[in-house]
């Protein structure tokens, strides 16, 4: 329903959704899920900041991201609303980010261990005296 809204609006429209009222987007976000048979959730529209914060957090400073979501204090944005996506998950488990940044690191040609520690990922940053 909302590919099909965005594909049809002209280009520049303020909405994609024209049919939804400001005043009752509640009420009009609810009828569309209803219509679309997926199953009623909690706090739609809180879901979707929510997530809309935490794309913008992968993608701009988090100072920018905190003014967007017009918070007064970075912790607030931090702490309530950034949160790990199941992305984050796939891109640290994909097999050629560990072979990049661990395995080349640490395991020569000839595929024996170089014995080096995990620079940048678990090294100890203390120096130790």
């Amino acid at each position: 329903m909302l590919l099909e809204s965005y594909s049809a609006a002209q280009e520049g429209a303020a909405r994609v959704l024209p049919d939804i009222c400001p005043d009752n987007i509640h009420r009009d976000i609810a009828a569309i899920v209803r219509r679309s048979g997926l199953p009623r959730y909690g706090k739609p529209l809180h879901t979707l900041r929510k997530s809309c914060l935490t794309d913008w957090a992968g993608r701009f400073p988090m100072h920018t991201v905190k003014e967007w979501a017009g918070h007064s204090n970075i912790a607030t944005t931090q702490k309530f609303y950034l949160k790990v996506s199941a992305g984050d998950y796939t891109k640290a488990a994909d097999e050629s980010f560990w072979k990049k940044s661990v395995v080349s690191e640490n395991v020569s040609e000839n595929g024996k261990s170089t014995k080096k520690p995990l620079q940048g990922i678990c090294q100890n940053t203390h120096n130790e005296q």
